[in-house]
Order: structure tokens, then sequence, then C-alpha cells
């Protein structure tokens, strides 16, 4: 990524920004900035995502409490692309993915959707070797006095419907 470059966490509505560019098929590089943006945007008080294209160009976009409506304007830029994004606390976090959020996965095709939350990291993707979903057991949802399991079995039920990988876990 660009040395220098100023990141605003805490704004919202901004319009997609360039952050820099990387090897879209080096799978540590890929990591690393998944990594480092997730410690980054974990904690901020809106919606933050960031995306890597197929061309390798990373850019970085801002919503609001419970939304990231600037992410569309990437436009074709989004198919396949791998993108990670926050749920802040106090938003209508459910501890999994939204239907926003299924939506962006399967209309714009991306390649991995991960989300990050207070407590959880989780994971759509469409590779065959990472295809596993989360599995759970009854007994789980009625020890669950959080209310920590709702969506994610939610997901896991939506994920094997489609035939894609899901996983959720600890951070």
């Amino acid at each position: 990524m660009a040395a220098g470059k100023r990141i605003y966490f805490n704004e919202g509505g901004k319009s997609p920004y360039l952050l820099g560019n990387i090897d879209f098929k080096d799978a540590v590089a890929v990591k690393r900035v998944l990594e480092w943006a997730e410690a980054r945007i974990v904690t901020a008080p809106i919606e933050n995502a960031v995306i890597i294209t197929t061309t390798g160009e990373i850019y970085h976009c801002t919503g609001g409490l419970n939304s990231l409506d600037t992410i569309t304007e990437l436009g074709d830029k989004l198919r396949w692309a791998i993108v990670t994004h926050n749920h802040p606390v106090g938003s209508v976090n459910e501890y999994s993915f939204s239907n926003d959020d299924w939506f962006l996965f399967r209309d714009y095709g991306l390649k991995i959707l991960r989300g990050v939350d207070e407590r959880f990291v989780y994971e759509f993707n469409r590779n065959p070797a990472n295809s596993d979903v989360d599995n759970f057991s009854r007994e789980e949802l009625f020890r669950d006095a959080e209310g920590l399991l709702w969506r994610h079995i939610k997901v896991i039920e939506l994920a094997k419907e489609n035939n894609i990988g899901y996983r959720r876990w600890h951070r």
C-alpha cells in the first residue's frame, strides 16, 4: 500500500479510495492485507470495507452504523474480488453475515467475503478446497443464552443451500 496515505476509519460516506496494489494471486500478500485491515476496522464506529480486486487494486470505503452502500460504487471491479468489512459495536450486528452481506457476495460473485466484529471473524468463500461449512448442534442453540448462534445457524443453512464455504471463529 502506498506510504503516507491517511485512512479515515471513522468518517462515513467516503467513496471508494484507492490504497495501493498487490498481486491478487499472492495468498500471503492477500492474507497480510486482510489481517492489516481487520485489525484497524474492528473497533471503528461505522462500517468499513477493504476490497482487493482481481487486478490487485486495494480500495477502502466507509458507510454508516448499519450499512456500507458506497462499496457498490466499485461496480464491476467487485466481480470475483476479496472483501473484508466490519460490523460495529452498537449496530444491528448478529455476529455473522447480514442479508445485505449475502446479496453482495452472491450478486457480485465475490471470491471471498469476510466480516469481523468484537467477537468473531466470519468468511464466505467459493474455493472448493475451503468449501466446508460450520456445523452446530441443537443442544448448543439451547445453551446460547447470549443469542450468538441464531444468525450463525441461519447463515450455515444458507451456505449449505448454495454450496459455498462458510466459517466463523473467535477473534
